[in-house]
């Protein structure tokens, strides 16, 4: 064999397992996922009157929170980026809350 081919070889090798390597760091789960950016108020806060309409078009006031825990998250439904990864992400705590 040519000492070129050799060479080539030698780098191909040394790139493709540079490249599973770079690979595998970037796909490992995040620990504690659930608890990542979520602040816990010490007392609850009043947030006022509140006047929405949910996603099954009935009204959504402030009693339907009381005596409950919340998360309200106001995200948006048709963004090409982030927003169907983080509604997908909160599935996944709501998910996991249930069970």
């Amino acid at each position: 064999m040519k000492p070129q081919t050799i060479l080539f070889i030698a780098i191909a090798i040394i790139a493709i397992t540079i490249g599973m390597y770079v690979r595998t760091q970037q796909h490992q789960e995040p620990t504690n996922l659930a608890l990542k950016k979520i602040i816990l108020l010490p007392q609850t806060k009043d947030i006022g009157e509140i006047n929405f309409i949910d996603h099954n078009g009935t009204a959504f006031t402030k009693q339907r929170l009381l005596g409950k825990w919340s998360i309200v998250f106001f995200g948006f439904t048709n963004c090409p980026d982030i927003c169907p990864t983080t509604l997908q992400t909160l599935s996944k705590v709501k998910n996991s809350l249930e069970s």
